[in-house]
């Protein structure tokens, strides 16, 4: 189980242009996902990981919204970020 730690977020620089950041869930180890489940109520996400992958590399999945020209109201899409340093000093999360 992974909260919503979007509060921890600094700078989204790698999101691409007219898009902005709703939620986010770290760290998840993307290679072994064989599931996820977005719990709105609670604000969590759940995760399922298989044992058989040998990659151990950390992720960020954001939740994100297109607000740019041509965007409908609904255009949600998750991103995968690779989680290159933990946290850093103020509890911000580093990208």
């Amino acid at each position: 189980m992974r909260k919503n730690r979007i509060i921890s977020f600094r700078s989204g620089a790698f999101l691409e242009k007219g898009t902005i950041p709703i939620a986010l869930f770290y760290p998840i180890i993307k290679d072994k996902v064989l599931k996820l489940v977005l719990s709105k109520k609670e604000g969590v996400l759940l995760v399922w990981y298989s044992k058989e992958s040998e990659k151990d590399e950390p992720y960020c999945l954001f939740l994100c919204r297109k607000i740019n020209k041509g965007a409908e109201q609904s255009d949600i899409l998750w991103q995968w970020v690779p989680l290159k340093d933990k946290c850093s000093g103020g509890g911000r999360l580093t990208l």
